[in-house]
């Protein structure tokens, strides 16, 4: 049997000082099918590469430093924000890109609450905001997926279904094991049923 190299994963610079990088890092350590590369400048976090294919991953969290406000949510509502121009410099780079946010709509809706809240609105203000912004988060996504540009919302063991993930993009994905399969004794049923009936005489 062929053995399959395994996929290259490089940190970005900046990434690699933050604490989750040491969570990447114990994830990609316990897994077979990956092998932790040099640091690299691009523009994205994450970069894993398998033979010719490469994909980038950018991580968009909840626990910046930036008034306690969501990363991800900053980055699309806030006219400053970089993530526009990381999807550019990535497409431009014609590589796929994923977007991993680490939290789910529940996450994400709260992280707009508290930019709106801290921006100092009040009454119908707020309501009206809150509906701005949420629209435009919701916007957003549906124009990276029509870019074909997939924007995962993971919360729960985030790391270990991320790489899940990559390696089957990278490596191929396999249906085969959940086909249905019959209960014991239907095929042999199913056979009887369809053969033709023979007269008794």
């Amino acid at each position: 049997m062929k053995q399959v190299a395994p996929i290259l994963v490089s940190l970005n610079t900046n990434e690699a000082h933050r604490p989750r990088s040491k969570k990447i890092k114990a994830v990609i350590a316990e897994d077979d099918n990956f092998t932790m590369g040099n640091l690299r400048d691009c523009p994205f976090d994450l970069c894993f590469q398998w033979e010719e294919k490469v994909i980038y991953v950018e991580l968009k969290d909840f626990t910046g430093d930036y008034d306690l406000q969501s990363d991800y949510v900053a980055s699309i509502v806030n006219t400053n924000g970089h993530l526009y121009q990381q999807i550019l410099e990535g497409r431009e780079l014609q590589d796929p890109i994923i977007i991993v946010v680490l939290g789910d709509d529940a996450d994400v809706a709260q992280a707009i609450t508290r930019i709106v809240l801290l921006r100092g609105l009040k009454g119908q203000e707020v309501v009206d905001k809150i509906a701005e912004y949420t629209s435009m988060v919701e916007n957003f996504e549906a124009n990276c997926i029509a870019l074909n540009i997939q924007v995962w919302r993971l919360k729960v063991n985030p790391w270990k279904r991320m790489i899940l993930n990559i390696q089957k993009i990278l490596q191929g994905g396999d249906l085969t094991a959940f086909r249905p399969r019959p209960v014991i004794r239907e095929r042999q049923a199913v056979g009887l049923s369809i053969l033709p009936k023979l007269p008794l005489f």
